[in-house]
């Protein structure tokens, strides 16, 4: 029979402990507290070792108040207790009532200055991190691995480069946490969410040991930067090495392949993950989302309608990629699905899949209904993303006009995405004054973009005005723009083939622009192009290989 607090005549201290040892393991507030209560009955009650225990258990059994109240009262407040508090605080997102805590100590040490640290860097804001690493610096304190770790990670919160390696200096001049994991860990994620893969993989190379941890920071970083063949590749020597992923691991695997749209290596670690059962939401989501990205939007759909758990990505990825894929229809009935099963709202990503149907399905009514509804009913503030959204709808359906009243009409500053968005529709309509207009407007958001440019010079080309055309050729050359060349890839029998513009490296050069050559005779004989940008020059190209 289990022994309550109120029944017994406890010996010592060590039995209370023994007492809140059973109410932490049965998470039993309600046993502290009658512990608690016998407690203050008994010689045993101004104890450190007994109150120590008491704040631990308390704090374990969701109580963080009575573990304050505990340590208000303690005759004698040591340092290891004060810690513990500032810990257990940070630990339950109470970063306020943890620094309180730490004010009101009046004797520190470098636990307690650890626990600080890491509140702040954990709770927010993260510069509070750094000003107390300083703190601890002036006062005297030694910093452990402990401390070093919880800054780099705020400096990696921070993208703080500067800050970062000025302790990356200290730990390499100081020797003695060189070689610690954590730390390593926390130096590889700081150099790579600062954009310096190459340092972060210097540091990756040095570790003489590694978790999948250490590994997740650096293909995360890869993938963050858009080096996703080389995110693949770390994986890869993570499979040679025996480690075990992670459903982290996973997911930034998947967006790599997504990025690349490298289904064939998308589909083997899809079955890798079902394989081991690492399949949660957060992962399933990423497949998802890949699936639609590579054009397998069967895949995607049956990801989708295959998971137990869902969350608002789980629906934007499936909405969004059916819009993308063309399936407009299909798309505003998940939209429908989502409202009815009314257990996840819609947000800002969901209703621009939802604009973006309405836009390739060429609805014009419902996406006006809809954006109208955004805020009305769903409680999503338009942003500029779904102002774009509508430009391209009313674009698409050559309403011109509506669009450019749209734009101006906008409680925020229209940006280049959205003229940019109306100036192409200009060119596909053939509406060469509006044109004008706005691309006056671009080349003064955006004189270096060739974008504008180019548009404009085709457009005065097709109405037959081609001094118009040099004059903004001679502007665009003027103002040293220069044009961003073009680039593809496809995936045939496991190898990725790469073309740009003017590009004769390729093995198969002369049998692709022979190819290409014949496509545009064909195409140009049927009326289906009216120009096509640099192919005289790729030509050229050709001819001198």
């Amino acid at each position: 029979m289990a022994r309550k607090a109120g029944d017994l005549h406890l010996p010592n201290s060590t039995a209370f402990a023994d007492l809140l040892n059973s109410s932490i393991s049965s998470a039993s507030l309600r046993g502290c507290r009658r512990v608690h209560a016998r407690l203050l009955k008994t010689r045993f009650s101004s104890e450190p070792f007994i109150l120590n225990r008491l704040i631990d258990a308390y704090a374990k059994c969701g109580s963080p108040s009575d573990a304050l109240r505990v340590f208000d009262r303690m005759p004698l407040r040591d340092v290891y207790m004060g810690s513990a508090l500032v810990d257990m605080y940070s630990k339950c997102g109470r970063g306020s009532d943890a620094v309180r805590v730490f004010d009101g100590m009046h004797e520190r040490n470098v636990v307690s200055w650890n626990s600080l640290i890491t509140c702040y860097e954990q709770n927010g804001p993260a510069e509070g991190a750094l000003r107390s690493f300083a703190a601890m610096m002036e006062a005297g304190f030694e910093p452990d691995e402990v401390t070093l770790a919880s800054v780099v990670s705020a400096c990696a919160t921070l993208a703080a480069l500067r800050e970062g390696s000025q302790v990356h200096a200290r730990v390499v001049r100081d020797g003695r946490h060189r070689d610690d994991l954590v730390l390593g860990n926390a130096l590889v994620d700081m150099y790579a969410k600062c954009g310096r893969l190459v340092e972060a993989r210097r540091v990756f190379d040095r570790m003489t040991e590694w978790s999948v941890v250490s590994w997740n920071a650096l293909i995360s970083g890869y993938t963050r930067a858009g080096q996703d063949e080389e995110a693949l590749r770390l994986f890869r020597k993570l499979k040679r090495d025996a480690v075990r992923p992670s459903n982290h691991t996973f997911s930034n695997v998947f967006n790599a392949c997504a990025n690349l749209a490298n289904l064939f290596f998308g589909r083997l670690v899809h079955v890798h993950v079902v394989k081991h059962g690492c399949m949660d939401v957060f992962v399933a989501n990423s497949v998802v989302d890949m699936y639609m990205k590579c054009g397998s939007v069967t895949d995607g759909a049956l990801t989708f309608k295959s998971m137990v758990e869902r969350d608002v990505v789980s629906w934007n990825a499936v909405i969004v990629g059916h819009a993308q894929n063309g399936q407009a229809e299909e798309a505003l009935r998940l939209f429908e699905a989502m409202l009815l099963n009314g257990e996840t709202p819609p947000d800002h990503v969901t209703m621009i899949g939802v604009l973006s149907a309405c836009s390739h399905a060429g609805l014009v009514d419902e996406g006006r209904q809809y954006f109208q509804l955004m805020a009305e009913t769903h409680g999503v503030v338009p942003v500029k993303d779904h102002y774009a959204c509508m430009v391209d709808l009313l674009g698409r359906a050559g309403r011109l006009e509506e669009a450019e009243e749209l734009i101006t009409r906008m409680p925020v500053q229209p940006d280049t995405v959205l003229w940019a968005s109306l100036l192409s529709a200009c060119k596909v309509h053939q509406k060469l004054e509006l044109g004008e207009r706005v691309a006056e407007k671009l080349f003064e958001l955006e004189p270096g973009i060739s974008g504008p440019y180019i548009l404009m010079s085709n457009m005065y080309a097709e109405a037959g005005r081609f001094g118009e055309a040099e004059r903004v050729r001679g502007l665009m050359k003027g103002r040293g723009v220069v044009k961003q060349p073009g680039c593809s890839w496809i995936e045939i029998e496991k190898k990725v083939h790469v073309f740009m513009v003017r590009d004769g490296r390729h093995v198969q050069r002369r049998e692709i622009y022979s190819a290409l050559k014949s496509l545009v005779s064909e195409m140009k004989k049927r009326v289906c192009i009216v120009a096509f940008e640099g192919l005289q020059e790729d030509m050229r190209v050709v001819q001198a290989v």
